[in-house]
């Protein structure tokens, strides 16, 4: 059974790398494609649930190298952007990826040794806040929407891009958060990224480490709070320390790193002691195990560890590899051959309405750009849906 375990964690590790690298290709549509899949083949559980929980959390290990070298934020990581870009425009893109990894590896290495004073309270402030989920939510907008100048921007693409959302989980799509947030936050960024026609200078592959323990520290915590609040994702909560506290941008990326890996790590602490799924992941998890036991909890924090560890290792050498080489790469073709791929899977998920969905996304996540509202009010597609379900 340990042959099979590491064999399905090396499979989740390898999904994750796809996931990580390609803008658009989400692990939520892995984790669909497998729960097509395991009725049919009658996968095994343990194997399953080791399989996502490892190309899981790789993904957060290396979902920040195309936000960094392309432009193209995934949707946890959306407010990355602009500090990673000003990095790579500086020669420091590979920089940039060691403070979000290391982050991650820091609040990878916090969440485990803090899981036990974590279990302690976390059926205690699930009770206390749970009534008022919706409150905070409406209460964590607004703070966004004021905190900009445009205001009246800000209020529209929430509206549109939570409409969007509505329309989309009710006419019977496959995969309607891949064709959302494909086209919100993968395409969007790639034509963003080639029309803004940037030089990009070489990359100098040297790192300045100072004042990493706070950030992924203080992040780790924002992370179990996150765990809490469904349509509460990762860019959202960046954003609120970053206006509250006024970090620079090395803090920033510690903290979007740190972030990513523990809202992911406590999603699965959430699952065991409040059986609730806080993304897809989890809900995968859910759906293949049910109400999962203390022995499955620590077979998941062990498959953490080992991918975590791994990913890391894997995400600094990709990244290096991609700052050696960025200069040869022709990065027009590239972005043009990943927008071709993304619409090509969405065809193939939902034909034409896929397709239809991806163009309008993509249409309002260039106008949120032009207008230079912050990104996270996009996942207005989810939260508002979130909101008028507790409702």
């Amino acid at each position: 059974m340990l042959f099979e375990i590491l064999l399905s964690i090396t499979f989740g590790i390898l999904a994750g790398i796809i996931t990580g690298l390609i803008p658009g290709i989400h692990i939520n549509l892995i984790c669909s494609i497998l729960l097509i899949i395991l009725p049919k083949y009658n996968l095994d559980i343990k194997l399953s649930i080791c399989f996502i929980i490892s190309m899981a959390i790789t993904h957060t290990f290396l979902d920040t190298i195309p936000s960094i070298f392309l432009g193209a934020p995934d949707p946890n990581v959306c407010e990355l952007i602009l500090p990673a870009h000003k990095m790579l425009l500086k020669g420091n893109g590979f920089f940039a990826y060691i403070l979000t990894c290391t982050g991650s590896l820091i609040s990878l290495l916090f969440c485990i040794f803090s899981l036990y004073f974590f279990i302690k309270i976390i059926k205690i402030i699930d009770i206390s806040i749970k009534n008022y989920i919706w409150i905070i939510l409406i209460l964590i907008i607004i703070f966004i929407i004021f905190s900009n100048k445009n205001k009246i921007e800000c209020i529209k693409i929430y509206l549109i891009s939570g409409i969007l959302g509505l329309i989309c989980f009710n006419i019977n799509l496959e995969q309607p958060l891949f064709h959302l947030l494909s086209g919100l936050f993968g395409i969007s960024g790639l034509l963003i990224s080639i029309y803004s026609k940037n030089e990009i200078p070489e990359q100098n592959n040297e790192c300045n480490f100072k004042k990493i323990i706070k950030p992924s520290t203080f992040a780790t915590i924002m992370g179990f709070i996150a765990a809490f609040l469904p349509g509460f994702g990762t860019s959202q909560a960046a954003f609120l320390i970053n206006k509250l506290t006024k970090i620079n941008d090395e803090f920033y990326l510690i903290l979007i790193g740190a972030l990513s890996t523990s809202n992911m790590i406590f999603s699965t602490l959430t699952l065991l002691e409040l059986n609730k799924a806080r993304n897809g992941a989890i809900l995968a998890v859910k759906e293949i195990a049910g109400q999962i036991n203390f022995n499955i909890f620590l077979l998941m924090i062990l498959v953490i560890i080992i991918s975590g560890s791994i990913a890391c290792i894997i995400g600094i050498n990709i990244s290096k590899k991609i700052s050696n080489y960025i200069k040869k790469i022709n990065y027009t073709k590239l972005i043009i051959s990943i927008i071709i791929l993304i619409i090509i899977i969405s065809f193939i998920l939902d034909n034409f309405m896929g397709v239809l969905i991806i163009i309008i996304s993509t249409a309002i996540g260039i106008y949120c750009n032009l207008k230079s509202v912050p990104r996270n009010l996009m996942l207005g597609c989810i939260n508002l849906q979130v909101i008028l379900f507790f409702l």
